[in-house]
């Protein structure tokens, strides 16, 4: 459903718009116009907003989900987008950087998924980091700046894994030839993580608009809005904010998780970025010193 929902005050307005992404509020007028599955709607009607259903934009929303379902937009690497690459084609295309200039490129696994870690390894993915540098300069540069770009770790967004995925091919095939590619692996290292949300990603795919990873442990949830937001499961300020950028019910989009950290995902993230929380609360071995 595309509905608009009327406010009363800013605080009404915090609690509502902080449920949803990308909420369109108009101030003056005191609504917000937002997309909604049935068990948002119900969440709503539950508050006692008004709420009024936009018969012509739900039907064209509806229409739109239809025309994908259906593959009317011709062939595609992912469901629907043709220029967008599926999890397997994205890992298949960091393994293929990596074989092609060794020097360059190299694959790390990060760590399983929720779904491989909880199947016990049968199922699922393995998070891959692609490390980019000139390894021929380690010697003259032994300890580069580093640069760790996270991207798509919301299922649903497709652009930035693409994004985040052909800023490396630019790097590595243009080293040698481009002059600004050769400078900055000649002197700076750096770590794409395309994938952030693997599982949720191959939902996805298949036309649901899934932002979550697909933790189902915390609560019985519809399809679309089962698991944890990973953008709001890391430690820091975990919790500190409630009924608005984060959530404590577990079929809000925005929930955070039982507790800080608690998905597989978040731990790989984590571990690469920050490393490993000692005794004293401070984390090393990571990329980045804990600050």
């Amino acid at each position: 459903y595309y509905v608009i929902i009327h406010y009363r005050d800013q605080a009404e307005l915090q609690r509502i718009a902080g449920r949803f992404q990308h909420p369109r509020i108009d101030r003056q007028a005191k609504t917000i116009k937002v997309a909604v599955d049935g068990e948002n709607l119900a969440d709503l009607r539950r508050t006692g907003v008004r709420i009024d259903i936009d018969r012509a934009a739900t039907s064209r929303l509806r229409t739109a989900a239809q025309a994908l379902r259906n593959g009317r937009f011709g062939a595609r690497a992912l469901s629907d987008f043709a220029c967008y690459r599926t999890v397997e084609n994205t890992h298949s295309a960091m393994t293929a950087l990596q074989t092609s200039k060794p020097t360059l490129a190299k694959v790390l696994n990060l760590g399983p998924t929720w779904k491989k870690w909880s199947a016990g390894g049968t199922n699922g993915y393995e998070m891959q980091v692609l490390r980019i540098t000139n390894s021929a300069t380690d010697a003259i540069r032994s300890n580069k700046p580093a640069m760790v770009l996270l991207s798509s770790i919301h299922a649903r967004e497709y652009a930035p894994a693409e994004l985040n995925m052909r800023f490396g091919e630019w790097l590595v095939n243009g080293h040698g030839t481009d002059a600004e590619a050769t400078w900055l692996l000649d002197n700076y290292v750096f770590y794409l993580i395309p994938q952030g949300n693997p599982d949720g990603r191959k939902i996805a795919e298949n036309g649901t608009l899934q932002r979550k990873n697909i933790n189902n442990t915390n609560g019985s949830c519809s399809a679309a809005t089962t698991g944890v937001d990973l953008n709001r499961n890391f430690p820091f300020g975990w919790g500190s904010l409630d009924d608005g950028p984060t959530s404590s019910n577990a079929c809000v989009e925005t929930y955070r998780g039982p507790s800080a950290a608690s998905e597989q995902e978040t731990q790989n993230i984590m571990r690469l970025i920050a490393g490993t929380r000692g005794a004293s609360g401070n984390y090393t071995g990571g990329i980045f010193a804990d600050k």
